[in-house]
């Protein structure tokens, strides 16, 4: 498992090197981020949001957020998002890592934490510990024991 630090007012050095990774996968919700992020559009900065970046050493290897559920933004729902490690990194821990960070904060600010993911990554949240979901538009949810009062 690498070193998680919790993403403050910029984004962390060599994100570009895991988005370009991300984009040579197929996959764009690491442009999205920057995009988002650069406009102010989304930066992690609500009451139970947060962005983490996973280091394996000095190199950033993954990244991973928790925003508000997009589609009820006033319900004890919040959503782990853009969440990505490098293929040269997976199976070490770092995907775990992110999954208890944002798992942590959700115990604070959410009854249930919802995933909406790919399908090469179904895999992974199951062995999260994540439970299948019938909700549309979300493949995985897990209950969380709320550790505080109402957002």
């Amino acid at each position: 498992m690498g070193r998680i630090e919790r993403v403050g007012d910029r984004l962390p050095e060599g994100l570009d090197t895991l988005r370009a990774a991300a984009q040579d996968e197929g996959f764009r919700h690491l442009t999205r981020l920057v995009a988002d992020w650069e406009s102010a559009l989304e930066r992690f900065e609500a009451p139970g949001c947060a962005l983490f970046a996973v280091f394996d050493a000095e190199e950033l290897v993954g990244v991973g957020g928790l925003t508000r559920e997009p589609t009820a933004p006033e319900a004890p729902l919040l959503r782990a998002r853009r969440f990505y490690v490098h293929p040269a990194f997976r199976r070490r821990g770092h995907g775990e890592a992110l999954v208890d960070a944002v798992v942590a904060v959700a115990r604070d600010h959410a009854d249930v934490l919802l995933v909406h993911s790919s399908v090469g990554a179904m895999s992974f949240w199951d062995a999260a510990g994540f439970a299948r979901s019938v909700r549309p538009g979300i493949t995985h949810e897990l209950a969380v024991i709320r550790q505080s009062g109402p957002l």
